[in-house]
């Protein structure tokens, strides 16, 4: 999902994508994510810039982008403690 939105021209489907990944990172953890063999630093790193862009895009998104972004910033309030890297990315550290 991450990697399709890297090329996304249209700001809601990197916001889609955004907010689809933040629901489900809700149900796991980056330990659990990087243990699967089908998840490679690559996913994470792109994952890492899709949830950093999603969240820094104040204003840059319509009204109806706007429920989809607060369900980034909700999740990532729930979760970021369990995803480093994303944290990492997000505060720039």
């Amino acid at each position: 999902m991450s990697s399709w939105a890297e090329d996304a021209v249209d700001w809601s489907c990197t916001m889609m994508a955004s907010s689809i990944c933040a629901l489900i990172l809700d149900s796991t953890s980056e330990t659990i994510l990087q243990s699967n063999p089908l998840f490679s630093r690559d996913n994470l790193i792109s994952l890492c810039q899709l949830i950093r862009r999603s969240l820094t895009a104040f204003g840059k998104y319509t009204e109806s982008e706007a429920d989809l972004h607060e369900i980034v910033v909700s999740g990532y309030s729930r979760w970021a403690d369990r995803y480093p890297h994303i944290k990492a990315a997000v505060e720039g550290k």
